[in-house]
């Protein structure tokens, strides 16, 4: 991002501002949280300042809390906070309603005798309450927090920003309160509420100090949050929401490949920026389009061994037939997100670019294919846990669980020469087993990414026999289910027809 980053920042400046503020206040040193457009909070998280307090008493020192942000107060032209409209999600693609949610929740709150729940989590409060927004970008959410008591929904939103149809769809039994009143809410809830040793607020372990703080020592517990849990597992509706449109978003993917592959062969020059925007154009003639899931990673030949690598329009390298391309993107769709990475040349690979992306294959293969006990956690790097119209996210040590969805994305990257990643969204489900060793269960995969994986970087040497059946017959899937949708596009569907042959 830094190279299309504009304007001048006087740090020394902003820094003497601060030190001055500082000295004002007695502290010693200040500690500036990195914000990511409040991914988790605007705040230190509860975690890190629990680990900088220890660390800091053996030096007879503490970590005091400030309820001004000290950084606000010299970052005189900071942008306003993003106040973009609020939409409510119906019920034919999130398959639960807000009422189901919340009982659901208290339930889980009942189980450990708590009081209350805090949401902070950005995704969490827009899944929770069926709404959508646009404050962040590439994420369907906004800017709020809630709080679930047992007798009482709060929502702490911008009124202005929810449309008729969300506040109609609320209905009357959710309080809708300013977004800055949240503290002030937090600082009294104790004195509201029935609370004791055994009885206390719930705050997830991604809370900010601030939410600690406001609610007071020995008021509140500290563990995961029970939402994360409860909308990692897709309902039906969901899951099939997943399907239909990962099948739209290959018709898309279809039409852009062949594109490209036809106007390079034409001898057109299309540069990195150039094939992303011409991707999002596809895209954002499909049904229930609501925008990308990320910056699309369109990288050429030494770019794609780059990690999360986006071309600057201004100054990118051409997509050329002699190198590997390798194509991240997704979009956000009404009923699902998709993340899909696609490797291809378009000239003759290199014995060394076909064995690495027949490796990778063979890995991408193996996990599609593999068969585990339920309760196996998430191995980062390999397989990544997914939201759907929301943030996408992945996690260390999550346990996996029928109705979760995440993605298989095994990759090989040479530095300086080819990046090769062949990703695909995976849905878990159950799998019958002849034996059931332990009574655990045991789990397995349905991928539901529809795109061609390019035979032309296949070494068939290698491959086994049941990994040539399987090829075959996810091509065979791919062309069956998005062939239908290019009756208008002759060139995608003869492409299509090309790249889902047999070997």
């Amino acid at each position: 991002m830094a190279s299309v980053a504009s304007g001048t920042v006087n740090t020394t400046e902003r820094l003497a501002g601060l030190r001055q503020l500082m000295a004002q206040d007695n502290i010693q040193a200040f500690v500036v949280p990195s914000e990511d457009q409040r991914e988790l909070t605007d705040e230190v998280g509860w975690s890190n300042a629990d680990s900088i307090t220890e660390a800091l008493e053996p030096k007879a020192s503490a970590l005091i809390p400030v309820e001004k942000n000290l950084v606000d107060a010299v970052w005189n032209d900071r942008p306003a906070r993003p106040q973009n409209p609020v939409i409510h999600l119906d019920e034919k693609y999130s398959g639960q309603s807000p009422s189901h949610k919340i009982r659901t929740l208290r339930e889980e709150l009942s189980k450990k005798k708590h009081q209350a729940f805090v949401v902070n989590m950005l995704d969490e409060v827009a899944w929770l309450f069926n709404l959508r927004g646009s404050d962040i970008d590439y994420n369907p959410v906004f800017f709020a927090y809630a709080v679930i008591t047992h007798d009482s929904v709060n929502l702490f939103v911008e009124k202005d920003q929810l449309s008729d149809d969300a506040l109609k769809y609320l209905g009357d039994d959710i309080k809708i309160w300013p977004y800055n009143e949240f503290f002030t809410y937090l600082k009294q809830l104790p004195f509201v509420l029935t609370l004791n040793e055994d009885m206390k607020v719930l705050i997830g372990s991604t809370a900010s100090l601030a939410i600690a703080h406001a609610l007071g020592k020995d008021k509140f517990d500290i563990g995961p949050s029970p939402i994360a849990d409860l909308k990692s597992i897709k309902n039906a509706t969901e899951l099939e929401g997943f399907r239909q449109s990962h099948i739209r978003d290959g018709a898309a993917l279809a039409r852009y490949f062949a594109w490209l592959e036809e106007e390079l062969n034409n001898g057109a020059e299309i540069n990195e920026s150039q094939g992303a925007d011409q991707l999002e154009a596809f895209r954002s003639e499909l049904d229930l389009f609501r925008g990308l899931s990320f910056d699309t990673i369109s990288s050429a030949g030494p770019n794609g061994a780059i990690i999360h690598y986006k071309p600057d329009p201004a100054d990118c390298a051409i997509i050329k037939k002699d190198q590997i391309y390798l194509c991240d993107s997704g979009a956000q769709f009404a009923d699902g997100t998709t993340d899909v990475t696609r490797t291809w040349h378009f000239g003759t690979p290199t014995e060394e670019e076909k064995r690495a992306f027949t490796r990778v294959l063979q890995g991408h293969i193996s996990i599609d294919t593999a068969v585990f006990p339920s309760g196996t956690t998430v191995i980062h790097g390999l397989v990544e846990l997914y939201g759907r119209m929301a943030s996408i996210i992945g996690y260390n040590s999550t346990p996996l669980k029928a109705g979760m969805t995440v993605s298989n994305e095994p990759g090989y990257y040479a530095d300086g020469q080819f990046g090769i990643r062949i990703e695909s969204i995976v849905l878990v489900r159950e799998v019958n087993t002849p034996n059931n060793f332990g009574d655990k269960g045991y789990l397995g995969f349905e991928c539901v990414t529809m795109c061609p994986i390019h035979k032309r970087l296949i070494d068939t040497g290698l491959l086994t026999v049941s990994e040539r059946e399987w090829l075959n017959a996810y091509h065979a899937e791919t062309w069956a289910k998005v062939s239908p949708l290019l009756k208008n596009d002759g060139r995608a569907l003869k492409w299509l027809e090309k790249e889902t042959s047999p070997l």
